[in-house]
């Protein structure tokens, strides 16, 4: 990462991200995913390093800003000390969006809810916040369990030697409701169409449809299939279930 100092003061890093196909699902899928891998891409395997646990346990708290900024306290060891925001770039018809991310490190380590979006809204804009989606839930807390396990998987016409696409299956538990949601991801740092060609090789439209979340973000794309408006990131998940919140307040 490349790190920098603001002008009051604030060191932030810039990591490099990429683009992104993420699908929701109610739920606990994961047996249901790992069922669907062994059917349709027997070789993949977990890309953890050799020796470490294939499973990544952590707890996030989010705070929803808008379906393209995203906002975030990394939970895990080291991490308390500063904020992660993504802001999309790039959203393509079919559906692939490409995010840049900053690591902006905090002054304080408390973690409480009213903290943590105290710290975050202090780096935004005034527009990044979009209350009227959100129906006055745009700048709430959202905690989430986590547990993740990622892939690298091979792609078709894919350069000799090339990792292929990252990709993750990460059971979300959303606290304090305890409500479980599961979330799968095909990821390639430079090019959309190698994450579409993941999304197809992973036959991505036939895992658990009936529990699939679709997007509030209104798609331009002019024809329909299975896998038409389910991308939802990370900051859309935060700003759906900061205003379902609101609305059963």
């Amino acid at each position: 990462p490349r790190s920098f100092l603001r002008a009051e003061g604030v060191c932030f890093s810039l990591l490099e991200m990429g683009w992104e196909f993420r699908v929701v699902y109610e739920g606990d899928c994961r047996k249901a995913f790992e069922e669907h891998v062994a059917k349709h891409c027997p070789d993949l395997k977990p890309s953890a390093p050799e020796g470490a646990p294939a499973d990544e346990t952590r707890q996030d708290t989010y705070v929803a800003c808008s379906l393209s900024v995203g906002a975030k306290l990394r939970g895990g060891e080291g991490m308390a000390s500063g904020i992660e925001i993504k802001r999309r770039s790039e959203r393509k018809k079919r559906g692939a969006e490409l995010w840049d991310k900053e690591f902006v490190e905090r002054s304080g380590t408390a973690t409480d809810d009213a903290t943590v979006v105290s710290d975050v809204v202090k780096l935004l804009k005034p527009e990044d916040l979009d209350s009227a989606r959100g129906g006055g839930s745009a700048g709430s807390a959202v905690t989430i369990a986590k547990t993740r396990v990622q892939y690298r998987l091979p792609v078709p016409d894919s350069k000799e030697g090339s990792k292929g696409c990252k990709m993750e299956c990460t059971t979300l538990v959303v606290l304090p409701e305890n409500r479980v949601l599961t979330t799968v991801a095909v990821e390639s740092r430079k090019k959309a169409n190698k994450a579409y060609a993941g999304v197809e090789k992973l036959a991505l439209a036939s895992l658990s449809p009936e529990t699939r979340w679709t997007s509030i973000e209104e798609s331009d794309k002019k024809s329909q299939d299975a896998m038409d408006n389910v991308v939802i990131s990370y900051a859309e998940l935060a700003m759906r279930i900061a205003m379902e919140r609101n609305q059963r307040a």
